[in-house]
């Protein structure tokens, strides 16, 4: 009897990896040869083995052979970028996204020009649905590579409206510092679009950058606005920190179109002054809007300089001040002094300079020139203010002449600012 056939046995598995479909051509654009434009020296033999075996993962073998070779090169230099670049490219093709990035963020720290491991990085990134960071790397390598300048401009607005979200949540909760990072990227991919320059003028006035809002206004401007209140803001910034003709003309327009508005008509009287404030000496400019806290005899300065019954009045007395003699505002304070604006130490005859002058004292001066005035104002008519008034009436006085615009306000202890005091003077001036 014939034996039957016996079937043949399966043949053995092969001991060659089985190969996987080959990197897309659009990615693969994007995922260079990490031997091309590294920065250092590499010699002859580790390149060729680089190159060959990122062709390799080029052409579709198996990622893990791509490692292994990674790996080996790694074990005599854990800090060769190139085989750094070619290990996360194999992590990539095989789907392991997380770890291509966290292969390179260190990398591109350190080396942020090293175009194929930025593209690596970003190609994992966009993978991963982080389109800020892949668009971000996209754009730094878009003049080198075609392929990224398309994503780049594909993924922009997308990115662009995530950034603008982040910003948006940060300013929300108050983190200025990831705020500012934030409008940092709008600001490099959308320097003149209107988000970005509003951004910073948010950011500025959160953060009391009174020079960063101004900025942000005038570029808003050269694109033109017709808000009244940003206009109006426009002007009150070039006049405290900008150019003050610039403040001045922007008010005498807008009191020029809305004549019956007594806010613009404030405003441009106080423009006016504020115009005539730039004809000061420079160091007496300097006190009027940087000085926070002015001491008496910058006080006497901006008394001098900004009250022409000052500059000009006839002294009433000769009083010396034994502390002044040597100070460069002798001059000032001899003739605040012998006015009798600001008093002298009967006993030791020192006007003490340095020291910090209080609110009470600036008001009280500058209600005594309103009260020597012919005739004075009618808010201190009937000899409601004289020279000895007590607090509770100096305060009162302070509020009807409008120097101060609360009772609240009148902390007669506290310190006054070059600001506060400039605009104390204007509205002393304003009722003569």
């Amino acid at each position: 009897m014939t034996q039957a056939c016996a079937s043949a046995p399966p043949p053995p598995p092969s001991a060659r990896p089985a190969r996987v479909a080959a990197v897309p051509r659009a990615d693969r654009l994007l995922l260079l040869n990490p031997v091309e434009n590294y920065p250092l020296g590499l010699d002859v033999g580790r390149q060729a083995e680089l190159a060959t075996a990122y062709r390799r993962l080029i052409a579709g073998s198996n990622p893990q052979e791509v490692t292994a070779t990674a790996q080996r090169l790694l074990a005599v230099d854990p800090e060769l970028a190139p085989a750094l670049v070619l290990a996360a490219q194999a992590d990539l093709v095989a789907g392991k996204l997380e770890a291509a990035a966290r292969r390179l963020r260190p990398l591109i720290q350190e080396t942020p020009d090293y175009t194929a491991a930025v593209l690596t990085l970003a190609l994992a990134q966009e993978g991963l649905g982080r389109l800020v960071e892949a668009c971000e790397g996209y754009l730094a390598s878009q003049r080198m590579n075609e392929e990224a300048a398309r994503r780049a401009k594909r993924l922009l607005p997308r990115a662009i409206e995530a950034v603008s979200l982040r910003f948006a949540d940060a300013m929300e909760r108050g983190r200025f510092a990831q705020a500012e990072r934030s409008l940092a990227r709008l600001e490099l991919w959308a320097p003149g679009e209107d988000f970005s320059l509003e951004g910073r003028r948010a950011l500025s006035v959160a953060s009391g950058d009174a020079n960063g809002e101004l900025l942000a206004i005038r570029r808003l401007a050269q694109r033109g606005f017709d808000d009244l209140d940003l206009i109006r803001r426009h002007g009150e910034l070039e006049l405290q920190v900008g150019d003050s003709t610039t403040g001045l003309q922007i008010f005498q327009g807008l009191a020029a179109e809305f004549p019956d508005d007594p806010t613009l008509a404030e405003s441009l009287a106080v423009a006016r002054f504020r115009w005539r404030l730039q004809l000061l000496p420079e160091e007496v400019r300097a006190l009027v809007d940087l000085q926070p806290e002015l001491d008496r005899s910058q006080f006497a300065s901006l008394l001098y300089w900004l009250v022409p019954e000052v500059r000009y009045g006839r002294p009433r007395r000769a009083r010396i001040a034994n502390d002044i003699f040597d100070h460069s505002n002798r001059e000032e304070i001899s003739r605040v002094v012998n006015l009798g604006l600001m008093g002298v130490d009967a006993t030791l005859h020192h006007f003490a300079p340095a020291r910090a002058v209080t609110l009470g004292e600036a008001l009280r001066s500058l209600l005594i020139t309103l009260a020597d005035g012919e005739p004075p104002p009618a808010c201190l008519a009937g000899g409601r203010f004289d020279r000895r008034s007590s607090a509770q009436a100096l305060c009162e006085a302070a509020v009807r002449c409008l120097l101060l615009s609360d009772r609240a306000e009148c902390l007669l202890q506290g310190p006054v600012s070059g600001p506060e005091a400039v605009e104390m003077v204007r509205r002393t001036l304003h009722q003569q």
